[in-house]
């Protein structure tokens, strides 16, 4: 199962890979975090773990910003190449009918 959860409950959490460049990735989205504030003030980190059922360990993903607007985590990623920009997504993965083919069709051209 993977799940996109806040600080406090990163912080009660044990990981697998603890060891792995998580303080990296927290660094990298905080610079985000820091940029996203100035217009979005509740923005703050959520954390993508993995939690594995049949060995009941969880293990750390990704780091980034992001806020909730009634009810939908927003997403903001930064990425530098061909050009410096902000990408915003949404968390869909909570949507009860939701699906991938669905998700495709909605940003087919």
């Amino acid at each position: 199962m993977r799940k996109w959860i806040d600080q406090s409950t990163f912080d009660e959490l044990l990981l697998a890979n603890a060891e792995d460049n998580i303080e990296r990735a927290i660094r990298s989205a905080s610079a985000v975090l820091e940029t996203v504030q100035e217009f979005v003030p509740e923005a703050a980190l959520f954390y993508r773990v993995t939690h594995a059922v049949d060995s009941l360990k969880n293990y750390f993903e990704e780091a980034c910003t992001g806020f909730r607007r009634n009810g939908i985590l927003f997403l903001v990623r930064r990425y530098t190449y061909p050009k410096p920009y902000y990408d915003l997504c949404c968390d869909w993965s909570f949507f009860r009918y939701a699906d991938n083919y669905s998700y495709g069709k909605a940003f087919d051209k």
